[in-house]
């Protein structure tokens, strides 16, 4: 850091950092430079459900909230897989998940009943 200061005003929120797809390496990295910045991790989109290494990614991102992106919610919701959707992100430990209508048509009503649900065991971003 250097020896002067720019009198930055003091952050007073959440950061969000999206992944795109970062190996766990990859996030290693950006932990060791910016973590201390970083209040989530939103893996995008569906990138969870392909993510070879998903379990060690997790464990390098152990001391974040992680959650995974809307658009896979959609889809499990699409497919009708709500209950195996909760099942898996409670097998990996997850605490957050995202409920989102961006790309399949939730109504309002269903969305705010399935908040409700998923609030029972995660933290729930919308």
């Amino acid at each position: 850091m250097p020896s002067f200061s720019l009198d930055l005003v003091e952050h007073h929120g959440l950061t969000h950092v999206i992944d795109k797809g970062l190996g766990p390496r990859g996030w290693e990295d950006v932990l060791e430079v910016a973590g201390d910045h970083i209040s989530i991790v939103k893996l995008g989109w569906g990138t969870s459900f392909v993510t070879q290494n998903l379990e060690r990614k997790l464990q390098v991102l152990r001391d974040k909230p992680v959650v995974f992106g809307g658009t896979l919610f959609e889809a499990v919701y699409a497919k009708d897989k709500l209950e195996e959707y909760k099942r898996w992100l409670t097998e990996l430990g997850l605490t957050h998940v995202e409920i989102s209508d961006g790309t399949v048509d939730i109504p309002r009503e269903r969305k705010l009943e399935l908040i409700a649900d998923f609030a029972r065991d995660f933290t729930v971003l919308s």
